[in-house]
């Protein structure tokens, strides 16, 4: 899906400088390049990044297919992540299931895959989270004897266990579907410099198209 909006903008881009050409000539042709392109990169590496859902984890929140808008701007210069919102967020260990190097030679990984992963907040930084018996408690300073946190919205449970204590940028994550997901109770807690940004906007399917898709 990624690919096909690529090339739908390529399109786009090359009418647009074909149409440049014909009124201003090369002068214009070149100087419409440069600022689409100076656009195009400050949109897509600084402001909003595309997204395409796989796997069954966070369900039946999102689903394979759901084409999303991630913001990264917000967590960057505005705010800080906050319990229950949904982020994108890139591997924190590089080691695990998700890795692919495509080209390796010798030791050394030349090309790899840069592959994103969509979870919920459920752990702030310097909060102690465990999880037991399909109940998640939050120790933190307001609440020194536990929180319970309120799970009606997830469908599917699970009785994993874990336990941890999270430092000064650091998140605790997991997916909605408790029962189908690799999130920190397998690969620890996140640090903040992984976080891409959050869905703003589904486009995918149609009938599912929203704006902050994912909130409880």
């Amino acid at each position: 899906m990624t690919i096909i909006w690529y090339i739908i903008a390529g399109f786009i881009f090359l009418y647009l400088i074909w149409d440049s050409y014909k009124e201003g000539g090369t002068k214009e042709a070149v100087k419409f390049s440069i600022i689409f392109a100076s656009c195009f990169f400050f949109i897509r590496y600084f402001l909003i990044q595309p997204f395409l859902v796989e796997g069954p984890s966070m369900e039946p929140n999102f689903h394979t297919g759901n084409y999303l808008l991630v913001d990264k701007f917000t967590y960057k210069f505005l705010k800080k992540p906050a319990r229950g919102e949904v982020i994108v967020f890139d591997i924190p260990d590089k080691e695990n299931q998700f890795h692919v190097c495509l080209l390796q030679l010798g030791g050394s990984c030349y090309f790899e895959t840069n592959r994103y992963l969509i979870k919920r907040i459920i752990g702030l930084p310097n909060e102690k989270v465990i999880v037991k018996d399909g109940v998640v408690s939050i120790f933190n300073d307001e609440n020194p004897n536990g929180l319970i946190l309120d799970d009606k919205e997830i469908e599917f449970k699970s009785t994993m266990s874990d336990e941890r204590k999270l430092g000064a940028d650091e998140y605790y994550v997991m997916g909605d579907n408790r029962a189908n997901s690799s999130d920190s109770r397998y690969f620890g807690a996140l640090p903040y410099s992984k976080i891409v940004g959050r869905p703003i906007l589904r486009l995918t399917p149609l009938s599912d198209i929203g704006i902050f898709p994912g909130h409880l």
